[in-house]
């Protein structure tokens, strides 16, 4: 409420703001919105010019490259994406709880053209770029789900590997 009243007091003041020209004791003409000296006078200035400028249509560099990149580059279509180490239903044995993962594509991985090998472990992703080899520390003992999938520069998987289960032993106390 009392912004609103400030507001409203202000309001003439700013509204009826002159614009006054006046000139110094050298001779130079200076333009001032201090109220008047003996000499003054009230200048009229013309409206604003105002122009809203329209919405550009204009596509930026990495836009037009992406689209480039899209309808020049031909689809890759991988012939075998395969989890490589550890096998399926393997017993690794590390009391640090270290596991790598190694998966093979066929063809090679066109990382150039936007494709990236994401591959995860339990469904949390461990690996994602453009590595085929992943090295994991402190995985917990147990049993675990490994997966594998090639995905484009649209964020499609385009390749996957079969899944791997693989057991974790490491030493305790209590076994």
């Amino acid at each position: 409420m009392n912004r609103l009243l400030l507001l409203a007091a202000l309001f003439p003041m700013i509204s009826s703001a002159e614009i006054y020209k006046t000139t110094d004791e050298d001779g130079r003409t200076v333009y001032t919105d201090i109220a008047p000296q003996k000499d003054a006078t009230e200048v009229d200035l013309p409206e604003l010019n105002v122009v809203t400028t329209p919405k550009s249509t204009r596509t930026t560099a990495s836009q037009t490259a992406k689209q480039t990149r899209k309808e020049n580059t031909p689809q890759v279509h991988y012939s075998s994406v395969e989890i490589l180490q550890p096998t399926d239903q393997q017993t690794l044995r590390s009391n640090e709880g270290t596991v790598v993962i190694s998966v093979h594509l066929t063809p090679r991985l066109f990382a150039e053209k936007g494709d990236r090998l994401v591959i995860k472990l339990d469904g949390q992703v461990v690996g994602d770029g453009a590595t085929n080899t992943v090295k994991l520390e402190n995985v917990d003992r147990g049993t675990h789900q490994l997966s594998a999938a090639v995905i484009n520069h649209e964020g499609r998987a385009v390749a996957t590997a079969k899944n791997v289960e693989f057991h974790l032993k490491r030493f305790s106390r209590s076994n």
